[in-house]
């Protein structure tokens, strides 16, 4: 509501204009105890050291502070944001995480805040009537000075900065402090504690976690902050490297992954959790998984107390070598986080506080291992496998999401837990892999590029390296990507890559966990177009987990034909299995988003074959197509990049390990792999695929995709123009369709592309909203009413604000890199979207600094005219563009009604199943070749 208009800027959603048009933007989050608004904003220029970076803080500032002075709450916008919740509210219904955090507040103590209905519906916000008074009685209470906690991250001197706070923020009206709640606990032990629940979820889901209340510690001179002896606790218990629980039950085939730590902590409510992702096996013997769970937490509680204090000391270490070598922050990020933690730490430490140095506690620990008893907790299973009756007691209902639950006592047999597996279980050991060489390599004494250099060339392959000089950080980062075919050739090749990787995930998972929690990471993905190798952390070992990370993936793949492979294969099969079906449960808008890309790209297999395909697939051909993408040279190019705190000689080892490991390459491969994408559509119709989501979804949704160009084909010179067509088109369609028409709360409209490798993708134009209040059909009218609007706003745009966008646009794409991270990733783009043939004189580095170049010489009147050509070119349906339609419905007999009605008014171009998509490619593409 307060982003609805202000006194000083009644127009709704003016300050989130106004930021769009400077390269901004703003949002807000309700967490339990708060709410957080932030905002970002560029220069005029990026010239961050003139008086236009001063003077544009200041006007986004007054204008924030606005929203907490002097908010409209006016009727129209109240009665509107109404239906937004509702719409919002019932988006989430089908959604497993709303549903299981509703019913834990369901099952909380009635008397404590915890347990109210947080996300609201129309009903719960109109009941009582009077919303509007509701509204500004909360917000003179709470919203005042006493209760605010601000930080702002600019480049203006910090005397400048707060002369503009005094202006602005200073104003805000004083007030009583918001007082904790502490008469009741959330969840009392004699209420909330010793119960098993089984939960019914939507998506096929199996899960195990046991909940713990805990005395919450995020408030300032808590003990176990100062100690963070939850940390070390949840360290111990979440340990997954050998003889953990997790690699004893991974390997029993029990579960598929752990986590411990608090799962809620406010000033209020504190809740620690230790669960687990179940199997089939598991959810079948979840008895025996409870049992062992309770096993592990005995034995890290019997552990003597200089244990603790060695891996104490040790968690210092670790946090100190991060915080001193961590890179630096996203601005946005620093002030959220600064803002959330004022209240927490003293004013010196606000900014490292999370790696203030912390002195061991032992009555702090011993608190937390006395709270981890069967007494004290309350375990959730969450699985599909219940028999539907009440021999194990009456199904209940949470009402507001419909979640379905039954619960007995907990009960714990220990007597009964498999003495063998327990008697495997040890202590957690300190970390070998800690790192203990910083030191920072000289640059040579000639002057080092400022892009990658090409420092290996052979048939089929490159490797660039790049000594960093500017971040000065020991820590190296490494790319290497194979290129093939081979995945995406069939559903079941596809499907044979995806299995792999989780059966080489499940092994690495155990051997690199030290390594990850020492900073180091090592990561193995099958792609559509090929396969990624990275690997990142201190520069004196990285060349050795590199080799070791390596080196395993060939031991699995060299073993997948053995009889402990087979379990994992059976494992990795069913877990794949289970994800793939769980996509009938997705949202509209995906589902939508999803038949649309199938019907435009000529090379989509759809999610129907690669069910069959894990049905069938068998553990040697997993094999076979593995083997063929890693070791066979006709089929394959490689392209590798390795940048940091690492020299050329060291580069040039890491090279020849990796052609060494993977052969030669096809220098002759073609690329891109797929075509470009773009199926031409017949006639001037509008193809419309009509699909039904799942049943009783309380949403629908509509998509409208129009294929534009390649980046290629568009050109530096146009691509700024896109970047502000898409600003301008984004804005209009929210406030149009959402704010205004009230469709529903998810509305999106952009640019996109279609996947494809190099530089082959098409460029996309889309406009997709979800709503539980209109029909496809209806949406599909409102969405052409709207385009064919845009059109007239376009041609009435002044200059002035086309500019305004432009200068925006230019403050991002000439935003500098300020983490290794993202010059890694800038240069990596450049180097996996090289064609064949192209040398390194010819790879784009700077893409967005081009993009810019080309769009500060373009006058507003000139992108005036591009955008107009762009609409009457590429998304003028009334003109006879061609594009695509997709229509989710929200249940099969509304789809059958409709698709009958659909096909009397549009015929043969109406696609209403995977099958009539697929005729009509084919017949698509015969017309095209």
């Amino acid at each position: 509501m307060l982003f609805l208009g202000t006194e000083q800027e009644p127009t709704e959603n003016g300050f989130e204009d106004w930021l769009s048009e400077n390269g901004g933007g703003t949002n807000a989050y309700t967490d339990l105890e708060n709410t957080g608004y932030y905002f970002s904003v560029c220069s005029d220029d990026n010239n961050s050291n003139d008086s236009s970076s001063k003077k544009q803080l200041a006007t986004a500032l007054e204008k924030f502070s606005q929203f907490f002075r002097t908010p409209l709450f006016s009727s129209s916008a109240v009665d509107r944001e109404i239906n937004a919740i509702d719409s919002e509210y019932k988006n989430s219904l089908t959604d497993d995480n709303w549903r299981s955090y509703q019913l834990l507040k369901h099952v909380s103590n009635p008397e404590h805040p915890f347990s109210k209905f947080g996300c609201g519906n129309k009903q719960t916000l109109t009941d009582q009537g009077g919303v509007e008074q509701a509204l500004r009685k909360y917000f003179n209470e709470y919203y005042v000075a006493t209760n605010l906690q601000l930080c702002v991250v600019g480049s203006s001197s910090l005397d400048d900065m707060h002369a503009m706070l005094a202006s602005s923020f200073g104003l805000i009206k004083k007030g009583a402090p918001a007082t904790p709640h502490t008469k009741t606990e959330a969840f009392p032990r004699d209420r909330c504690c010793g119960i098993f629940r089984e939960v019914q979820p939507v998506k096929d889901l199996m899960s195990l976690k046991l909940s713990f209340p805990n005395p919450p510690h995020s408030f300032k001179n808590d003990p176990h902050l100062k100690a963070k002896s939850h940390s070390l606790v949840s360290h111990l218990l979440g340990y997954e490297g050998d003889h953990s629980l997790h690699q004893l039950l991974v390997a029993e085939g029990l579960i598929r992954g752990l986590s411990a730590g608090s799962g809620i902590n406010t000033p209020n409510v504190g809740l620690f959790n230790l669960g687990v992702s179940l199997t089939k096996k598991g959810v079948a013997n979840h008895a025996q998984v409870l049992g062992l769970l309770f096993q592990w937490i005995k034995l890290v509680q019997s552990a003597p107390m200089e244990y603790f204090k060695k891996h104490h000391d040790e968690q210092v270490q670790l946090r100190s070598t991060q915080f001193q070598f961590s890179a630096p922050v996203d601005p946005l990020q620093l002030a959220e986080h600064v803002s959330e933690v004022m209240s927490v730490y003293d004013a010196e430490d606000i900014l490292v506080g999370p790696a203030i140095p912390s002195v061991f506690d032992e009555t702090a620990v011993l608190d937390i291992l006395s709270r981890l008893s069967v007494e004290n907790c309350f375990a959730n299973a969450v699985h599909k496998q219940q028999p539907e009756n009440d021999e194990d007691g009456k199904w209940l209902v949470e009402p507001r999401y419909g979640a379905k639950y039954r619960e007995q006592p907990l009960k714990v047999e220990f007597e009964k837990i498999n003495v063998n597996l327990a008697n495997q279980l040890k202590l957690p050991p300190l970390n070998a892999w800690l790192a203990t060489n910083f030191d920072i390599i000289k640059p040579p004494s000639k002057e080092t590029t400022t892009t990658p250099n090409l420092i290996k060339k052979s048939p089929g392959q490159s490797f660039y390296h790049r000594l960093d000089t500017k971040y000065k950080l020991p820590k190296t980062s490494l790319y290497f990507k194979v290129v093939s075919s081979v995945p995406y050739e069939t559903p079941k090749t596809m499907t044979a890559t995806r299995i792999f990787d989780k059966i080489l995930r499940e092994t690495l998972t155990t051997e690199l966990y030290d390594l990850r929690l020492a900073g180091y990471s090592f990561s193995f993905s099958s792609q559509m177009n090929g396969m990624l190798i990275r690997a990142g952390g201190y520069s004196a070992d990285l060349e050795k987990v590199l080799k070791f990370g390596v080196e395993r993936v060939f031991a699995t793949l060299n073993s997948l034909d053995s009889l402990e492979f087979d379990e994992k294969f059976e494992r990795a099969r069913e877990a794949l299995r289970r994800e793939t079906a769980n996509f009938v449960f997705d949202s509209p808008c995906e589902q939508a988003s999803y038949l649309t890309r199938f019907l435009i790209e000529d090379n989509v297999h759809h999610v129907s074959e690669y069910l069959e395909a894990v049905e069938e697939l068998r553990v040697e051909e997993v094999q076979a197509v593995m083997r063929k993408l890693l070791n066979t040279p006709d089929t394959i190019m490689k392209k590798g990049l390795l940048i940091g705190n690492v020299g050329e000689e060291e580069g040039l080892r890491v090279s020849d390990f990796l052609v060494t490991s993977f052969g030669g390459g096809n220098e002759n491969l073609t690329s891109p792999i797929f075509s470009s994408c773009k199926l031409e559509l017949r006639k001037n119709t509008l193809p419309i695929i009509s699909q039904c989501a799942v049943e009783d979804f309380e949403n629908t949704a509509c998509e409208l995709s129009l294929q534009l160009l390649t980046e290629k084909e568009f050109g530096f010179e146009n691509l700024g123009m896109l970047d502000i067509f898409s600003t301008i088109a984004s804005q209009e369609a929210y406030n149009e369709l959402r704010t205004e028409a009230q469709l529903g709360y998810s509305v999106s409209c952009g640019i996109g592309r279609t996947i494809a490798t190099g530089k082959g993708g098409v460029l996309t134009f889309s406009v997709s909203v979800q709503s539980s209040a209109k029909k496809p059909d209806e949406i599909a009218h409102a969405i052409k009413n709207w385009l064919k609007e845009f059109r007239v706003v376009l041609a009435a745009m002044e200059e002035t604000k086309i500019e305004r966008i432009k200068a925006g646009i230019l403050s991002q794409l000439l935003e500098p890199d300020y983490r290794l991270s993202q010059e890694t990733r800038r240069f990596w783009n450049a180097i996996s979207g090289a064609e064949p043939g192209e040398t390194n004189d010819a790879l784009i580095w700077d893409r967005d600094r081009r993009v810019a170049a080309k769009l500060k010489q373009t006058k507003p009147s000139e992108i005036k005219r591009l955008m107009l050509d762009l609409y009457d070119t590429n998304l003028d349906i009334e003109g006879g563009v061609r594009g695509c339609w997709s229509y989710c419905w929200s249940s099969s007999d509304e789809h059958k009604e409709q698709n009958k009605k659909l096909k009397e008014d549009f015929g043969e171009d109406v696609l209403a199943s995977i099958e009539e998509i697929s005729q009509y490619k084919k017949a698509t593409l015969k017309e095209m070749f």
